[in-house]
C-alpha cells in the first residue's frame, strides 16, 4: 500500500512538474506575444502619425500650387522685363557705337 502511495505521489509530483513546465513555458509565450502586440501597436501609432502628416501635407497642396504658378508667372514677368531692359540697352549700346563711329570719321 505504501509503494502504492509513493508511485501516486510521484506520479502526482511528475504531473505537478509538467504542468508547471507548461504554465510558465505559456507565461513565457503569452509575455512574447504581448511584447510582439505593443511593438505592432506603435508601429501602427508611427504609421498613423506618418499618414497624418501626408494628410496634412496633402490638404495644403493647393495653396503650395497656388503659391508656386504665381512664383513662376511673377519668374516669367521679371524675365521679360529683364529681356526688354537687355533690348534697350543693346540698342542704345548699337546707337552710341554708331555715334562714335561717326565721330572717329568726322575727325
Amino acid at each position: 500500500m505504501k509503494l502504492r502511495d509513493t508511485e501516486e505521489r510521484e506520479m502526482h509530483q511528475k504531473d505537478h512538474s509538467k504542468l508547471r513546465e507548461s504554465m510558465v513555458s505559456l507565461e513565457q509565450r503569452c509575455e512574447e506575444r504581448v511584447l510582439q502586440a505593443v511593438r505592432a501597436a506603435e508601429q501602427v501609432q508611427k504609421a498613423t502619425s506618418e499618414l497624418q502628416k501626408a494628410t496634412s501635407e496633402l490638404k495644403s497642396y493647393p495653396e503650395l500650387k497656388s503659391s508656386h504658378e504665381a512664383l513662376h508667372r511673377r519668374q516669367e514677368e521679371v524675365s521679360k522685363d529683364l529681356t526688354s531692359r537687355c533690348e534697350v540697352i543693346q540698342r542704345l549700346l548699337e546707337h552710341e557705337r554708331s555715334n562714335n563711329l561717326q565721330e572717329l570719321k568726322s575727325l
